[in-house]
């Protein structure tokens, strides 16, 4: 029983970390998603065991991190190696004799979620974006509701008309400029945002309701919000090349 309430505590946890659905984004950003969520809720298994097991509950201890393992396994299968870890040392810890090495055997695993799964946070922005498949899918998204937002004013006034061929060019230009500033491979091949955007007129409103897409398709795609606060602030930074007026308060 007390086994049953520690899966559904792990999982709560694992809930409240926002993992994505596995159908409704890339498989590497789906990944990067799936690893902050797993790290989460290993550090609060710790966080709540240690004590316990410091404390002289071996036994609760134990329980706590058999639980937690079972449903954190399902969140790291996208890590094979992680996986066999974990089986691993759960083996380990049903053939322990005591409580307290049945505990530490299954710490173990904990700590090796946390150094695994932290791991992904080491990589360039590009790549927890889910590299270019990650990043295009992204971009289509902004693309497509940004273009039919008259706050956004994409098209400015239908003088930049929307062909399939402008829309495929300034995808592909995004992408690159994301990889350049994001650590990604690709290299930007357009002109420098200001003088891309000069004449164009774009209001600070225009720029904010854009970016405003952007982070919406982000969050469709389940990005992580720590990933999702670093772009829009590499973003954010281009307003001063590309607003031309300013309509702030």
């Amino acid at each position: 029983m007390l086994s049953k309430r520690i899966i559904l505590l792990a999982a709560a946890w694992l809930a409240a970390a926002q993992a994505p659905a596995a159908d409704s984004m890339p498989a590497m950003a789906m990944s990067g998603g799936l690893d902050a969520s797993a790290r989460m809720a290993a550090s609060e298994i710790i966080k709540v065991g240690a004590p316990m097991y410091n404390g002289g509950d071996k036994q609760g201890c134990y329980h706590l991190y058999h639980g937690g393992l079972i449903a954190l396994r399902s969140f790291v299968t996208h890590r094979p190696e992680l996986v066999a870890v974990i089986d691993a040392k759960m083996a380990a810890a049903k053939a322990a004799g005591s409580p307290a090495d049945k505990a530490f055997a299954l710490r173990a695993a904990l700590d090796e979620v946390v150094k695994q799964c932290s791991a992904e946070m080491k990589k360039p922005l590009w790549d927890r974006l889910g590299g270019e498949e990650g990043v295009r899918a992204v971009t289509k998204e902004f693309l497509v509701t940004a273009s039919v937002d008259k706050k956004a004013n994409i098209d400015r006034n239908g003088n930049y008309p929307l062909t399939a061929e402008r829309v495929a060019r300034v995808e592909q230009l995004v992408v690159e400029f994301v990889s350049s500033v994001t650590g990604g491979p690709l290299k930007y091949s357009g002109r420098d945002m200001k003088n891309a955007h000069a004449g164009m007129k774009i209001t600070t409103a225009e720029f904010n309701a854009a970016a405003g897409h952007l982070i919406a398709a982000l969050k469709k795609y389940n990005v992580p919000q720590a990933e999702i606060d670093e772009l829009v602030g590499l973003v954010g930074g281009t307003a001063k090349d590309i607003v031309e007026v300013s309509d702030a308060p």
